[in-house]
């Protein structure tokens, strides 16, 4: 966040689409909100916003919502900075599927650089390696990019999946040990316990705290509780073996 003192240095420029906060001199708290709509001239700090409870004439405290003038450079403004282009149009240009990664494991990869995951211990992992693979060359010696070859099919499936299509069995060994743990210690550390269906199991069983996993699970499993008749794979959780 840009406090005023950041904005009247310029060491932070406003953009469109920044949420604008008004502090109250008299408590220090945040009193109203508003939407930068455009910026009209940054020497001088004057923009428009746009924001609930406002008045044609700039009131703070009315019923409309307008387009109204503003100066990001008045005492009792701070600005929070909720859109950077710069990291947007980075993760443009990164493959789709290295994004739904940056998306999905915000506490663990960091960026993505010269086709390699970057993770926030600085370990490098190769993301493509650019390799034609028979299927079963996918399950033995697959990259990271391999774990998105068979996509996971959402909502009910009406036809049978084809020969070998199994989303799950591709995983890049070298990602999920940098991810939740490269020894039996390290995996169990974070490990907890949760109630696997509580109505139609009731098993404690022990999940991985990273990345949400343990909640994610939790969760799922007491949606399946209200599916009585899946009641033989619940208690199947595993597999057969």
């Amino acid at each position: 966040m840009a406090t005023h003192q950041q904005l009247k240095d310029k060491t932070y420029a406003p953009q469109e689409g920044d949420i604008v906060l008004y502090i109250s001199t008299k408590d220090g708290h945040a009193h109203h909100t508003e939407i930068i709509y455009q910026i009209l001239n940054e020497k001088n700090g004057d923009m428009l916003t746009i924001g609930g409870n406002t008045s044609f004439s700039g009131g703070r405290n009315d019923v409309g919502t307008f387009l109204v003038d503003r100066n990001f450079l008045d005492e009792d403004v701070e600005v929070i900075k909720l859109v950077d282009i710069e990291i947007i149009n980075q993760h443009k240009k990164y493959p789709g599927n290295v994004r739904k990664l940056l998306r999905s494991y915000p506490n663990i990869i960091a960026t993505f650089n010269d086709n390699h995951i970057i993770f926030k211990d600085s370990k490098r992992l190769l993301f493509n390696d650019n390799k034609t693979k028979t299927p079963d060359e996918l399950l033995t010696n697959p990259d990271i990019k391999d774990q998105f070859h068979y996509p996971y099919q959402k909502g009910v499936v009406t036809t049978p999946p084809k020969p070998r299509f199994d989303p799950e069995r591709i995983t890049n060994q070298d990602f999920f040990k940098t991810t939740y743990g490269n020894t039996q210690e390290k995996v169990e550390q974070n490990l907890t316990e949760i109630i696997w269906a509580p109505k139609l199991d009731e098993r404690k069983i022990k999940v991985t705290k990273i990345n949400g996993v343990a909640s994610k699970i939790k969760a799922i499993g007491e949606e399946l509780d209200n599916y009585p008749k899946l009641e033989p794979f619940i208690h199947n959780i595993a597999g057969k073996l």
